[in-house]
C-alpha cells in the first residue's frame, strides 16, 4: 500500500526541521593532530625535524674551522652573539660529509649547531603518519654529540 498524501505531507515536514535543525546546532570540532616539520635530505633519506625542536635555522652559515679530534665537529659558528659548535649531520649519521649548506640550532642546546646540505621543504603533518626510523630528534644528536665529546675527553685523560 502507498503512503498516502498526508503521511508524505508529514514526513517532508519531518526532513524540513530536521535539516533546518542542523543548521542551528554547532559542528563538532574538527581535532587535527598537526604538526609542522622541516623536510631534509642525508645522502638517499628522507628525514624530518619537528619544528618544536628547532631554535633556529639559517641558510649558508659562516663557519670558522677549528682543529679537532672527531670529523663531525666542522667548526664554530656565530649567530646573535652566541658561539656554536657546528656537527656535520651526514658524520653524526654514520653517512658521508655533508655540504654545510644549511644549520640548524636545536632549542634544546644552543651551544650546538647541526649542518646539513639538503632541506627539501616545510610541512604540516599528522606525526602519526611519520615513522620513527623517518624522525631525526635533536635530543638523540645532542646526547651523540655528548657522547662523542666525552670520549674525546677520556682519550686525553687516558
Amino acid at each position: 500500500m502507498s503512503p498516502n498524501r498526508g503521511e508524505l505531507a508529514d514526513r517532508a515536514a519531518e526532513l524540513r526541521a530536521e535539516f533546518d535543525a542542523s543548521f542551528a546546532e554547532n559542528p563538532a570540532p574538527v581535532v587535527l593532530n598537526i604538526e609542522d616539520v622541516l623536510a631534509v635530505r642525508i645522502g638517499d633519506e628522507e628525514r624530518v625535524i619537528f619544528l618544536d625542536e628547532v631554535a633556529r635555522v639559517m641558510s649558508r652559515p659562516v663557519l670558522t674551522p677549528l682543529p679537532t679530534a672527531h670529523p663531525a665537529m666542522i667548526g664554530v659558528v656565530s649567530d646573535r652573539g652566541s658561539v656554536a659548535a657546528a656537527w656535520d649531520l651526514g658524520q653524526l649519521s654514520g653517512l658521508p660529509a655533508q655540504n654545510p649548506y644549511w644549520l640548524v640550532v636545536p632549542a634544546a642546546e644552543p651551544g650546538v649547531a647541526i649542518t646539513f646540505e639538503h632541506f627539501t621543504g616545510f610541512r604540516r603533518v599528522d606525526p602519526a603518519q611519520i615513522g620513527d626510523d623517518q624522525r631525526l630528534h635533536l635530543s638523540d644528536l645532542i646526547e651523540t654529540i655528548r657522547g662523542l665529546v666525552a670520549g674525546v675527553a677520556a682519550d686525553r685523560e687516558g
